[in-house]
């Protein structure tokens, strides 16, 4: 039975976290107890910390992603035991409840956002996943968004086609390789110097989004092609006074506009946004529902386990840790939010 616990807490919005006791708590049905060792860095973090995104009661814990150890399982709880290494996706944005946060030595997680981890698999490389999976998976197959069929361990191609802007980072690194196991043919854009990363998960082609041209190119490396919709993955940077407003550099023009511009230039069609954009519902919108529908028990059950064992799904973009203990969370966050390239920023516990 675990008796202690310490936190980073956010006490004043804006202000750098502060490390202290916190409350243990016991998982409940359908919940696990981890001990986390390794606690990715997100973009959402630190919007949490300095704009008051998906705000909480003060003082608050953020976090959303981690690898540990279980250490407890609740009731009714089926193929997570006691001492399996495992990632989770810490739910307090969805909850409000801290016991559901990550920047903390003891999370409660859902079971079904948990996965075991194959010993090939470090703690640091598997926390940089839960939250950028989870945020793909719902906008590639979730009946709001674009509802394309499920993730599959030998994948028959479909002959369709999607584009997934931003294929470097977090989430676009996750949507390249669960589209690319669902069948379909994948078209990204990134920077160059990560054209090689983003064609090693899965994309066919690869475009330059710093370019000028860089809509007529994709539009016509897209001609022809029986297209599913797109996915916008890319968060570089946020207007603190619409903090879910974010706008992602190419060139002159944000993610969302030319998505939008190569959507419209091809007869319109469906865009899944990991933001809130006018031209698309955005996935953490509908997140709530993600979690309480089959889709979870498909990715975290079913597709993950396996895809991560064979090394069909890699954890990706690379971790690169920048801290040990709770104490460097908040400088983690702080340098997140200056912005990194084809990285995950992880703290160590």
């Amino acid at each position: 039975m675990v008796s202690e616990n310490r936190a980073a807490f956010l006490v004043e919005r804006g202000e750098s976290l502060q490390v202290g006791p916190a409350p243990v708590t016991n998982p409940g049905p359908n919940q696990v107890l981890v001990r986390n060792r390794a606690i990715a860095i997100n973009p959402v973090d630190w919007m949490m910390r300095d704009q008051g995104v998906f705000p909480g009661e003060l003082p608050d814990i953020l976090g959303c992603d981690l690898a540990g150890d279980i250490v407890e399982v609740g009731t009714d709880v089926k193929g997570l035991k006691v001492g399996q290494r495992v990632l989770g996706h810490a739910l307090r944005i969805g909850t409000g409840n801290i016991a559901h946060s990550a920047f903390q030595e003891y999370t409660v997680v859902e079971a079904q956002a948990t996965t075991p981890l194959p010993d090939s698999i470090s703690y640091e490389a598997a926390s940089v996943l839960p939250l950028s999976l989870s945020t793909a998976a719902q906008g590639l197959y979730s009946k709001a968004h674009l509802a394309l069929p499920l993730p599959s361990h030998s994948p028959d191609m479909t002959g369709k086609t999607i584009l997934v802007w931003g294929g470097s980072g977090s989430v676009g690194a996750a949507t390249v390789q669960l589209a690319s196991a669902s069948g379909l043919t994948v078209i990204s854009t990134s920077s160059p110097k990560n054209f090689d990363f983003v064609k090693g998960l899965g994309a066919k082609e690869v475009f330059d989004y710093n370019k000028s041209s860089v809509v007529a190119d994709v539009v016509s490396a897209l001609q022809g092609q029986d297209l599913v919709g797109a996915f916008d993955g890319m968060l570089l940077y946020c207007s603190s006074a619409q903090p879910l407003t974010c706008n992602a550099g190419t060139g002159s023009k944000d993610s969302a506009e030319a998505v939008a511009q190569v959507m419209s230039q091809l007869g319109g069609g469906k865009i899944a946004s990991a933001l809130n954009t006018a031209e698309a519902p955005h996935v953490a919108a509908t997140m709530g529902e993600y979690f309480q529908d089959h889709l979870t028990r498909t990715q975290y059950h079913d597709f993950l386990p396996r895809a991560l064992e064979t090394g069909q799904l890699k954890p990706a973009p690379p971790a690169r840790v920048v801290g040990r203990g709770l104490e460097a969370l908040d400088a983690a966050a702080t340098e997140l939010s200056k912005g990194v390239s084809a990285t995950k920023l992880v703290v160590t516990l």
